[in-house]
């Protein structure tokens, strides 16, 4: 019995929006990128359109591979329900980043990046090797990025930059 090939539409949609919003000019970036000051005047869009933008092509090339290797092979392995918790993991996660600089880190100014929201995607998908393994020692590939990304977040680690992406 054969496999019906799925697309993960939801993962190429998100692929799609980061390629656009890379490709675009900068004016245009400029109007997506978390601004705080912007915030504080109502373009609230900003909170998750910053996630899709990158500072530099390595940036890009660097939360593009695993989006395309967890989330890709998560709804391929999950059919249309894998796109549909992809969808619903990625919104909020983001929603949830932009919250945490907003409230928790006053001093940060802008932001960009996906790499926070790929961390989510990569903690869900090593959650699934868990469950069918049992091995616990996976925990700690994400748990290392969580850490890392919680210290990168938190001014007071750096104090001078007003400014952060992933």
């Amino acid at each position: 019995m054969s496999r019906n090939l799925y697309l993960p539409w939801a993962s190429l949609f998100i692929l799609a929006v980061g390629c656009a919003f890379y490709a675009a000019p900068p004016a245009v970036q400029d109007l997506l990128i978390y601004d705080r000051m912007a915030v504080e005047q109502g373009e609230w869009t900003r909170l998750l359109t910053c996630h899709f933008l990158h500072i530099e092509t390595s940036h890009f090339i660097y939360n593009v591979l695993p989006l395309l290797i967890f989330a890709c092979v998560y709804e391929y392995t999950h059919g249309p329900r894998g796109s549909l918790d992809t969808l619903l993991l990625v919104v909020p996660t983001a929603a949830a980043i932009s919250a945490w600089v907003w409230w928790q880190t006053p001093g940060v100014m802008y932001y960009l990046g996906f790499s926070g929201v790929l961390y989510a995607l990569m903690f869900v998908a090593f959650y699934e090797v868990y469950l069918q393994t049992r091995y616990k020692w996976l925990f700690v590939i994400p748990v290392i990025y969580l850490v890392r990304t919680i210290w990168q977040l938190d001014t007071a680690f750096n104090p001078v930059d007003d400014g952060t992406y992933f």
